[in-house]
């Protein structure tokens, strides 16, 4: 027998197919002394032996079955696989006659993972005589391709990437569908190439839980620059907006979104400026501003806020400029300064799948600094950091507005002296002097006249403009506002099993993106819920 001996990981496993050998007759007519050989004829394939029944055969992918390997006493992730020498074509591998044993006790046994590894595979079959001629055979007809070849992919970056592809998936036909659309939409740092993992991955794992319908990955530019440029991406995320809603727009059927991170900055701002009609709208981790969609956790308290800057103690609300849009109304464009209440037309499609572990969106209960978690732990605080770096001008942060100061001098000389030198002379100013010369900073200068385009508002929101809550990605809104799912806590498989070793940082938490860094093995949960909530069946 030749094989590879390598066994696959958890994370390999969406990749193997459980094939039942409907043996039971054939052994029964061909008992051990008869001399006949059952064996399979392949190429391109790799196997792993089972214990299970054909009516468990998928249990392998949700559930420890130590019922693996030759011996059938190893977990699938951990058992040898065995197959034909690489490149060699078509070869003969004779089935164990432990593997046969358990077909003769027992006929509903006989299941075999399978993994493809190559595009030519076939598997054939056979029964053969002591003279080595064949008394019958059966071929399981495959087609093999890449993943990509079953979903339809739209690339909305301005270069790079896999070229756009919309027609009829090759390896997956629209007849095979139920009829409905779900399109997946990834967040921030993610290049051109990671983006094609998070769809294959997010594809893979809907199929698993039963999704029948069309998927559509989609990619955007929300990598520009460094992993520190998270504001310059936030202002992108918005100026790809009406293009993403016009390629799901134009799309005909029942159309489900899903995003993950600073995605759902995207498909919230289809939804709430452009219109974009969707059925139901699931948000994975969402990096927006909770108070976007519930104006009760929008926080101008001065006191036990982690929200406000440690150097703005003492200063009163009306000095902030995150609370700036409340000295003007509409139509003056100063009065949509604001996060608060931003998506309101999201809430009746939307399902927040949050995680009251995510590290990314965790609250420091101090002022955090860049390296707040640990040198090795930067991601840790990353909302909170970018919030409150907005206008600070150093690095993970920006020049505009936000929590910098107004300086005496033009902003090319910074370092200058604050106008009002401390929290009880700004205080005491009168609210109109605000208007012209608030405490923070002055830039850019297009948030300083009451005409500000709805492209600029929506820079200076990602850029200049701090949040006041924490990111709805860690929020339980409660059903009164929208439905709501604690990942953390509801997604995990019983038994409190997890991926992560309680030795490490981050423990038992569901991070932010486990929902593909995690094998399906630990997070099915999450994907049957959305395919059961989202009807993709």
């Amino acid at each position: 027998m030749l094989g590879f001996p390598t066994p696959p990981t958890s994370c390999d496993l969406l990749d193997f197919f459980p094939v039942w050998l409907d043996l039971k007759g054939a052994l029964d007519a061909f008992p051990a002394q008869s001399g006949v050989t059952f064996r399979f004829r392949s190429s391109g394939l790799r196997f792993v032996y089972t214990a299970l029944t054909k009516n468990e055969a998928g249990k392998y992918l949700r559930e420890e079955c130590a019922v693996c390997g030759p011996a059938f006493n190893q977990n699938a992730h951990g058992a040898p696989t065995f197959a034909p020498a690489e490149g060699s074509g078509s070869q003969v591998v004779e089935l164990s006659e432990a593997f046969l044993s358990l077909i003769k006790a027992d006929g509903d046994k006989g299941v075999l993972l399978v993994e493809c590894s190559s595009p030519l595979a076939s598997l054939e079959l056979e029964i053969v005589d002591p003279y080595g001629d064949p008394i019958a055979s059966r071929r399981l007809h495959l087609v093999v391709s890449g993943v990509e070849d079953m979903y339809s992919w739209v690339n909305l970056r301005s270069s790079g990437g896999r070229v756009t592809s919309v027609g009829e998936p090759a390896n997956a036909p629209n007849f095979d569908s139920n009829g409905k659309n779900v399109f997946f939409l990834h967040g921030f740092d993610v290049d051109a190439d990671t983006a094609r993992a998070w769809n294959a991955e997010m594809f893979k794992r809907l199929w698993w839980s039963g999704s029948k319908a069309r998927f559509w990955g989609m990619t955007w530019e929300g990598d520009a620059g460094s992993s520190l440029n998270y504001q310059a991406n936030a202002a992108n995320a918005f100026a790809v907006t009406s293009n993403f809603c016009a390629w799901v727009g134009g799309v005909t059927g029942e159309k489900i979104v899903l995003a993950h991170s600073l995605g759902n900055m995207v498909v919230s701002a289809a939804i709430q400026d452009y219109g974009l009609s969707v059925s139901k709208y699931f948000m994975l981790n969402a990096a927006v501003a909770a108070e976007c969609y519930d104006s009760s956790v929008f926080n101008d308290a001065a006191d036990g806020n982690h929200m406000l800057h440690d150097e703005w103690a003492g200063y009163g609300s009306n000095t902030w400029c995150s609370t700036w849009h409340r000295l003007f109304s509409a139509p003056d464009g100063r009065a949509g300064l604001t996060w608060k209440d931003r998506f309101p037309n999201v809430l009746p499609v939307a399902y927040n799948y949050y995680s009251s572990g995510d590290e990314i969106f965790e609250i420091w209960n101090a002022m955090p600094t860049a390296f707040s978690g640990g040198i090795f732990h930067l991601e840790r605080y990353a909302w909170q950091k970018q919030e409150l770096f907005k206008g600070r001008g150093i690095p993970g942060g920006t020049t505009w507005a936000g929590w910098g100061f107004l300086r005496t001098a033009p902003e090319s000389t910074y370092e200058e002296s604050i106008l009002y030198p401390d929290a009880a002379a700004a205080n005491s100013v009168p609210v109109t002097n605000i208007v012209e010369s608030p405490v923070f900073r002055k830039n850019p200068p297009e948030m300083f006249t009451n005409s500000v385009p709805s492209a600029t508002v929506n820079a200076l929101l990602a850029k200049g403009l701090p949040a006041l809550s924490a990111a709805a990605g860690i929020t339980d809104f409660g059903t009164e506002v929208m439905s709501d799912w604690d990942m953390n806590t509801m997604g995990k498989p019983d038994g409190g099993v997890w991926g992560r070793s309680t030795s490490q940082t981050y423990e038992d938490r569901w991070l932010h993106s486990d929902l593909k860094d995690m094998a399906y093995f630990y997070v099915y949960k999450l994907f049957d819920r959305i395919v059961n909530e989202g009807g993709l069946e």
